[in-house]
């Protein structure tokens, strides 16, 4: 499948997109349906189904009003040859405050190249934001802004999202103003889609568009499941849309709160592409191999971590601190989630044997 990154936040004076704009009628029975087949606990003592019906649009409609005033639109501003103008606008949710301070968390590519930002409340107050900090990595970034009264949205469980689950996409679509879209939760765990260094994405079918970056997802109890980011184009001109999930935004925020950064762990190899590490597979299942992973290291950085520990080149990488490995996103997210000076192990098959070997792991830069 050919996917063509389209970004989601509104970019100014821009020809990237043309002037007309080709609208897509959303078809809302099919939402309904799904909604009352998802609602299973909702009923009405007559089992009258436009009783029902209405149940759920109640529901609906109970969760924008309790989610959305924690959405914000944000407006970044820039100076380009000499002259200071908007670059670009999108979306962003307030998931702190403490009376008196708020955080709202964004996407990196709404705020990237800005160096002044405002966040726009529902209830009409225009703020100043500074930025806390970002995590280009992730495609996440971090605001604060100064006011009383603020709604907050909670972060999700660290538990993932279960493929077929209602949601709600809310956001600020094309400067139109707060917006909500529903649809459900299609996969989980979609990754080497070009959008971030780490991908765990959500995929879901509700509309997100331009202006809708930053703007969170929604469960059926208010819970912020992740963060819309992007949207992809197939050539069949289908259109897929992913959401950073609620555990990657809380480990980088959590980061940004404490350090202004994010650290991450770094390990100091790079790995075969897949058809080399598929042929050592396959090889050393003739010894004897019964692994999942298909991460097999092409090259080992020179007084890097790996080189201490004794890693080598067509090594099949098993473990890391004990998570297994399968693919390029269970290695790097595995590698990263070990605190930069920690002490870990690292399981590999070299001929014909696994082997361990312990690892101190440096700082990600």
């Amino acid at each position: 499948m050919v996917l063509t990154r389209r970004p989601t936040h509104r970019q100014k004076a821009s020809n990237m997109y043309p002037p007309s704009r080709r609208l897509v009628p959303a078809v809302a029975l099919t939402g309904l349906i799904s909604a009352v087949v998802g609602l299973g606990h909702l009923r009405t003592d007559d089992g009258d189904p436009l009783a029902l019906a209405q149940s759920v649009s109640s529901a609906y409609q109970q969760l924008a009003a309790e989610v959305g005033p924690s959405v914000v639109q944000v407006k970044t501003y820039g100076t380009v040859r000499s002259r200071r103008r908007s670059l670009q606008e999108g979306s962003g949710v307030i998931i702190r405050s403490d009376g008196k301070m708020g955080t709202v968390v964004t996407n990196y590519h709404v705020i990237k190249g800005g160096d002044e930002f405002r966040v726009c409340l529902t209830d009409g107050r225009v703020l100043e934001a500074t930025e806390v900090g970002h995590d280009k990595d992730t495609d996440l970034a971090v605001l604060s802004i100064k006011a009383e009264q603020l709604t907050t949205a909670s972060l999700a469980p660290e538990a993932e999202a279960r493929v077929g689950e209602i949601v709600l996409a809310m956001g600020n679509p094309m400067g139109l103003g707060h917006t909500v879209t529903s649809g459900i939760v299609s996969g989980i765990g979609r990754s080497d889609l070009g959008i971030a260094f780490y991908e765990n994405f959500i995929q879901t079918d509700a509309v997100i568009n331009l202006g809708n970056s930053g703007g969170p997802l929604i469960n059926m109890k208010g819970q912020v499941l992740g963060i819309n980011t992007a949207v992809s184009i197939t050539k069949d001109d289908m259109f897929l849309a992913f959401t950073i999930p609620s555990q990657m935004v809380r480990r980088s925020v959590d980061d940004i709160l404490r350090y202004g950064e994010v650290k991450r762990g770094y390990l100091g190899v790079e790995n075969h592409n897949s058809w080399r590490a598929g042929s050592l597979v396959d090889a050393a299942r003739a010894k004897g191999f019964e692994g999942v992973s298909r991460i097999a290291i092409s090259r080992v950085t020179v007084d890097s971590p790996a080189a201490q520990a004794g890693l080598e080149v067509n090594d099949i990488i098993l473990t890391i601190n004990g998570v297994r490995i399968s693919d390029q996103r269970s290695f790097r997210t595995a590698i990263a989630d070990v605190a930069p000076g920690d002490r870990t192990t690292v399981e590999v098959w070299r001929s014909g044997e696994q082997i361990k070997l312990p690892v101190v792991v440096a700082g990600r830069e």
